[in-house]
């Protein structure tokens, strides 16, 4: 039986397009984490909680600049439970006087590492981080301020 080319590439392309949503999803691409892409609903990141973006890299996902869009609601500890859930390490490069108070809260602790060093710019950053091998899971259910 002979197949129609047209039909066999259709296949293909749709092949490929289910395999980048489920590395997608699976968080395996590095780089920006936008509000509602698919590995972004994997963890909760989206529109209606959060305004900003995330950055993947490897096994780490950066908090650079984020906003709850209801303040007090719990989103925030659930990205975190969501983000750890999936085995990813958490930094959060200089936070505000805020966000360090909730990090404390949740275990995070801070460090100093230089800027791009890939850039030859060595230049202090306060990073604070939590790893899910060092620390146990954020609970959801956990009682606290909510962040």
């Amino acid at each position: 039986m002979k197949t129609n080319p047209a039909y066999h590439a259709a296949i293909v392309e749709l092949a490929r397009k289910i395999i980048v949503i489920e590395k997608e999803k699976s968080g395996m691409y590095d780089g920006i984490i936008e509000l509602d892409s698919e590995f972004a609903k994997v963890i909760g990141f989206t529109s209606n909680k959060f305004m900003g973006y995330l950055w993947k890299e490897g096994n780490i996902i950066t908090i650079s600049l984020i906003e709850s869009r209801v303040e007090g609601s719990g989103y925030l500890r659930e990205l975190f439970h969501l983000i750890e859930l999936k085995g990813f390490k958490i930094k959060v490069p200089n936070p505000l006087p805020k966000m360090q108070s909730i990090l404390e809260h949740y275990g995070f602790s801070m460090h100093i590492e230089p800027f791009a060093p890939e850039l030859d710019n060595y230049d202090p950053v306060e990073v604070w981080e939590k790893s899910t091998e060092d620390h146990p899971e954020i609970s959801i259910a956990e009682q606290g301020e909510p962040a």
